[in-house]
This record gives C-alpha cells, sequence and structure tokens, in this order.
C-alpha cells in the first residue's frame, strides 16, 4: 500500500513538472514570436517614412521665388522631432514647369546659439532632379537653414537666389527615434525563464 502511495505521488510530481515545462516552453515562443512580429512592424514602418521623406510628419514651409527667369521652391520643416530630416529645392524656368540644373551653397545655422553655422556644403544638381538636403540636430534650439543658388543651367546668377527657412527642433521627451511603447527585451525573458526555473525546482524539492 506503502508502495503504491509513494509510485502515485511520484507519477503526481513527474506531471506536474511536464505541465509546468510546456507552460515554458509555450510562453517562451510567444515572447519571442511577439518580440520578432514587433521588430518587423517597426522596420515597415520605418521604411514607409524614409520613402516619403518624413513629409507626413513634418510642418512643411513651402517658400516659393519668383524671379524675371526662375521660380525656385524651397521645402523647409519647421518643426521636428527626429535628429533627422530633410530639407529640398527645386528650379524651374518662370514660365514652365521642367526641372532645371543648379549650383550653390546650403548653410545650417543655430539661430538659439549666437547664429553659429552648424554645416555649410556644396550641392550640383543635374537637371531633371531636386536637391535634397539631410541634416542632423543634436539639442532643441531654433536653426536656420539657408539655400543660396550661385549658377542654373550653367549660367552663373548675377545676384545669388536665397531662399531660407527657420527649423525648431523640439524632440519629444525620452524620444529615442522608436515607436514608443512597452518592449520584451532579450534580459526580461532569461530572467522570466529563470523564475519559472525556480518554481520548478522548489516544486521538485516539495514533498507531495
Amino acid at each position: 500500500m506503502k508502495h503504491t502511495e509513494r509510485i502515485m505521488k511520484q507519477m503526481k510530481k513527474q506531471n506536474s513538472i511536464v505541465l509546468i515545462l510546456n507552460l515554458i516552453l509555450i510562453s517562451s515562443f510567444l515572447l519571442f514570436s511577439g518580440c520578432m512580429m514587433s521588430g518587423m512592424m517597426m522596420d515597415h514602418s520605418s521604411h514607409g517614412q524614409n520613402t516619403t521623406h518624413e513629409k507626413n510628419n513634418t510642418e512643411i514651409l513651402v517658400k516659393e521665388i519668383i524671379t524675371k527667369d526662375y521660380r525656385v521652391v524651397a521645402e523647409i520643416p519647421t518643426v521636428i522631432i527626429d535628429r533627422e530630416s530633410f530639407a529640398f529645392l527645386r528650379v524651374y524656368p518662370s514660365n514652365d514647369s521642367t526641372l532645371l540644373s543648379m549650383e550653390g551653397t546650403v548653410t545650417l545655422r543655430d539661430v538659439g546659439n549666437n547664429n553659429v553655422v552648424i554645416s555649410s556644403q556644396r550641392f550640383i544638381v543635374s537637371k531633371n532632379q531636386e536637391y535634397e538636403y539631410k541634416f542632423s540636430l543634436h539639442h532643441p534650439s531654433d536653426y536656420r537653414i539657408i539655400f543660396e543658388i550661385e549658377s542654373i543651367n550653367e549660367n552663373i546668377l548675377d545676384k545669388p537666389i536665397i531662399a531660407e527657412g527657420l527649423v525648431k527642433f523640439q524632440p519629444m521627451s525620452g524620444h529615442s527615434g522608436d515607436n514608443g511603447g512597452f518592449k520584451l527585451s532579450t534580459p526580461m525573458i532569461i530572467g522570466g525563464v529563470l523564475m519559472v526555473s525556480m518554481m520548478i525546482v522548489m516544486i521538485m524539492a516539495k514533498p507531495f
């Protein structure tokens, strides 16, 4: 009789252990699947933002300058929350919609820090193309982007055409370039598995 009870207790203990192990396997599978799905969704969102040049998430100032022979259009973000953003510059004939070639300089100044020059670089844009200016900001402030066109269709201008606009960099609190929300990390998953393993050890050590 005692031998039978001992066998029954061992069977109950083994069944409990098997049940807990199955729960661990199922939980681990769900956790890793959730992490993979989250990463795929973030990558898809990131690719979508790159193809639209972040225009959908940023307020854009469209500045148009018309001269006797040319029409200059600059698109400059006014408020941004990400460190990296874009501005665009296009030149057309005054009576046509054909993109013209151009050369010039773009300058980025920190207005909130004594108007210091952050960067200055030359650009050369071929015909039928727009100029995409990618810039990076590192601390909250007001910045000024200045496009200075010196040559159009290989014709040097008597006076450069200047298009400029202010950009306010207001990063979100705790913003790190991701989509936010609660995320499961590898240490969290390992910690959960270790905790369940300790529970198994305690159950195995406990007499039934």
